[in-house]
């Protein structure tokens, strides 16, 4: 994990990251959160495949990733196709030092 990163507890298949500087990021020093597919990270080599989602704070706001759950091109995990039904947004923010999840749904 590179100096600033974090990994966090994998929720319904997806693996989150805290990255400081993403390549998405607006200013130095930024917080940046990915999202990625569990079962498609090569432990061994530190790399993955597939659809990568990530958000980057913007001044005052927190890094956030906005998802809607599809069987689509996206690529979700099985798990996550599961547990919510198609159509769901979902909402990923960076509090800290954890990832509070949000749904549209009831």
């Amino acid at each position: 994990m590179p100096e600033g990163g974090a990994a966090f507890q994998t929720f319904h298949g997806l693996s989150f990251f805290k990255m400081r500087n993403g390549m998405f990021a607006y200013a130095p020093d930024q917080a940046c959160l990915m999202v990625v597919d569990s079962s498609k990270i090569d432990s061994e080599s530190n790399s993955f495949e597939g659809a990568i989602f990530s958000g980057c704070a913007a001044g005052m706001f927190p890094a956030t990733v906005e998802i809607i759950v599809t069987s689509g091109p996206q690529q979700l995990p099985d798990e996550l196709l599961e547990a919510f039904p198609e159509g769901t947004a979902l909402q990923f923010v960076l509090d800290g030092d954890e990832v509070v999840v949000l749904s549209d749904q009831d």
